[in-house]
Formats: C-alpha cells, structure tokens, sequence
C-alpha cells in the first residue's frame, strides 16, 4: 500500500479541522467528527517525525561499533625498519654437553646485494638464525644457504675456523641490520670433556650456607663451569663457596685447569644445599 507523505497528512489535518469548526452551532456530529479527524492526522504526523527510519537506526548501531582495522594491518617493513627494531634473541647457555664460553654482540660483517630482502624475510618470521660458510680466508654468512654477509674481522673469523675444525658448536643470529650491519657470535665448548686426561679431584666446599650462596647453588647444573677467585689465601669457587684449606694450598702451589660443578647434596634437618665441585689440576 502507499504511504501517505506528510505534506497530505498536513493538507488533509487543516480541510478537516476547518470544517469541523465551521459546523460548530449548525451541526454538532459534523463538527465533533471534523476534529477529531483533524486531531488524528497531526497526531499521525507528529509521530512520523518522530519516529527513525529503520535504515538509518541500522547504520548508527554499525557507526557505533566499527572497528578501525587499520591498527591490525601489518605493512611490509623497510630497510630503517630493520635497522631500528634490533632482534629479540634469546642466547642458550648450553649447547649439549657443550657450554657457553665466548659471546660477540656485534660483530660487523659486509652485506650482499640480496641481503636487504633476506633481512625482511628473517623479520616477517622472526627467524635471525645464520649460518656460515667457510671460503678459504674468507668467511661468509648464510641464510637458509643464501649469502648473506662477509665477517669483516679476522680474528673473528679464524676463530669460527676453528670452532668448525674441532666440530664445536656455535651460534650466529642477525644482531642489526642497516647501519653498522652486525651479528651475534656465540661460541661453545665442552671444557671438562677437554680436561678429562688430566689429574682431578671432588673437593667438598666451605662457607656455602650463606643465602646468596644457597640461590645460586639452587640454579646451577652438574658439570657446570664455575670460576675460581682468589682472595688472600683463600679461594672461592664462583659465589657458591669457598675451597678448603688443603684444597686452597693445592691451588695455590700448582694451580688448576678448570673447576666444575660435580653434585648437590641437600641438608634436610639444616635446610641447605651442599655444593660438591671437581677440580683439573
């Protein structure tokens, strides 16, 4: 059915309110009957202002609630991108039986040509692991077999030579990339495995109830390397304890290789770790 606009509801409102005045004093019914029709269309108009189309209630509930997508649209990085966000590298301790024993931040190395886009690929993945490729007296880093970058220092990489010769395990993740352009060098050694031939001895430390002493021993592993620090005529073994005496007389006549962490015994009725250490002589 056709609606019926305002400007007729309005039209038709006036010629009925008109007549029913008109008739009152000459006929009562036509008069009453005129005004109340009168009534009803401005009524019927006043309720059509008011009410909303439904389209239009539709498209502000929409307005309310859009989202604004362009928060969650990831555009492709560029070069300063790369350069600005270092990677977020998270460093083993240990490879193996093979500990962490030298660690290089930032070591420069020389970009290829195709390295730029291989560095956006590595962030759109988060993936900064490098490999390396030993080319006579030069040593180039890979990705996924790809040339990525000359090591410039030498020294640096003679030491991957070796590291490669004797089967080590080591590490190289992309540090930076844009200006200087370095990677992260991390080299591991299995160090008791080395000392094994010679002379040793599982030495039980002093002064170890301490609480500094006790958090550090509740971290460490078995064959863990620990330092030794002198301190007058005594010798204490990382910050886990100190050797005994006889121990320390030792170390101080002929010296040592290397101390590891051999085990931990535990005191129930004392609460307490008791660190027990081998020492290479």
């Amino acid at each position: 059915m056709r609606k019926i606009g305002n400007g007729v509801k309005i039209v038709l409102a006036v010629i009925f309110l008109i007549g029913g005045l008109g008739n009152i004093g000459n006929n009562t019914g036509a008069a009453i009957f005129g005004i109340v029709l009168g009534l009803v269309f401005i009524l019927w108009l006043l309720y059509g202002l008011k009410k909303k189309p439904k389209n239009q209630e539709t498209q502000s509930k929409v307005a309310d609630y859009k989202v604004d997508y362009t928060e969650h649209v990831e555009k492709k990085p560029t070069n300063n991108e790369v350069a600005e966000n270092k990677p977020n590298i998270i460093i083993p301790s240990k490879i193996g039986t093979a500990w962490k024993k030298y660690y290089y931040p930032s070591e420069e190395f020389e970009p290829m040509p195709e390295s730029e886009h291989l560095a956006l690929e590595m962030q759109e993945i988060n993936d900064w692991k490098l490999g390396v490729n030993n080319d006579g007296d030069i040593m180039t880093l890979t990705y996924h077999g790809l040339p990525f970058g000359i090591v410039k220092n030498q020294k640096r990489a003679d030491m991957l030579k070796d590291w490669i010769a004797r089967n080590d395990p080591f590490l190289i993740y992309l540090s930076h990339y844009g200006t200087p352009n370095t990677a992260a060098m991390v080299f591991y050694r299995d160090d008791e495995a080395r000392l094994s031939y010679r002379e040793s001895s599982i030495v039980k430390l002093t002064r170890y109830s301490n609480e500094d002493a006790q958090l550090s021993i509740s971290i460490l592993e078995n064959r863990e390397p620990l330092d030794f620090d002198e301190e007058d005529e005594a010798v204490a073994i990382s910050d886990i304890g100190y050797l005994p005496k006889s121990a320390a007389s030792k170390y101080f006549e002929e010296g040592a290789a290397g101390v590891f962490l051999d085990h931990v015994d535990y005191d129930d009725e004392k609460d307490k770790y008791i660190p027990y250490v081998k020492i290479y002589w």
